[in-house]
């Protein structure tokens, strides 16, 4: 049987150091990359996500004003993070939108598949009842073991 030992101190810190820094402004530049990206395309984003459902908008607004008016200072501060984080927001208001879009147009699809199958469980006032036969079930009784206790 081999008997192996573990060290616990890096063999060189200052080479892991330098990697993580290395490793740090990599990240650093991929996402100062991708926001940049992001300041370019968002205002299509934003006027995709007023052609596609402009509620999204609105009730993203009207939630910043509530939350203005129930936390004034919170309010301010997300005001401000909006404005500052406009390529952030305008692009998570458009995948919120299409989203909503795609889950509408399946949900449709679903129902004429279906035959107006009504997902949330309300039935139309047109619709008859379905027949349906009551199956009577007598209960199981299973015969009990005999359970031996450990010592």
């Amino acid at each position: 049987m081999a008997i192996y030992s573990y060290n616990s101190q890096p063999r060189n810190p200052i080479l892991s150091l330098v990697f993580t820094a290395l490793a740090l402004f990599a990240l650093y530049y991929i996402a100062k990359g991708i926001f940049w990206v992001l300041l370019w395309v968002s205002p299509v984003f934003l006027i995709l996500t007023l052609v596609i459902d402009y509620k999204v908008v609105l009730n993203y607004l009207k939630w910043l004003g509530d939350k203005v008016q129930r936390t004034p200072i919170s309010g301010i501060l997300m005001g401000a993070l909006t404005i500052f984080g406009f390529p952030v927001v305008a692009a998570f208001l458009f995948f919120k939108a299409y989203g909503q879009y795609r889950l509408k147009k399946y949900t449709s699809q679903f129902q004429d598949q279906m035959g107006g199958f009504n997902p949330q469980g309300q039935s139309k006032p047109n619709d008859e009842f379905v027949e349906y036969e009551e199956i009577k079930e007598e209960p199981i009784s299973l015969p009990r073991q005999k359970v031996e206790q450990r010592p």
